[in-house]
């Protein structure tokens, strides 16, 4: 039996953080875009999380060299994601 339904692989060297919220969101059919604007990551990860709230979900944030500060404005904020981060 799986325990997760969805392992979620983001890479958050660099630049990566962004480009994986947004692949992540188009393989969600998310739009990146409000009112002829890029969205913010902190409101891409929001959307990615709701798309995905019935789902139970592991996110794996890999490559956070820099420290926690660096991925903690788009971690899941509700119950029922699970997280690692590398």
């Amino acid at each position: 039996e799986e325990i997760y339904d969805q392992i979620i692989w983001i890479d958050s060297d660099g630049q990566s953080l962004q480009s994986s919220f947004e692949q992540l969101a188009i393989s969600l059919k998310i739009s990146l875009k409000y009112e002829d604007r890029e969205k913010p990551i902190i409101t891409l990860a929001e959307e990615v999380f709701e798309k995905l709230a019935d789902c139970t979900c592991l996110f794996i944030f890999d490559n956070v060299d820099e420290g926690y500060d660096k991925v903690s404005n788009v971690l899941p904020k509700k119950e029922g994601y699970f997280v690692i981060i590398t």
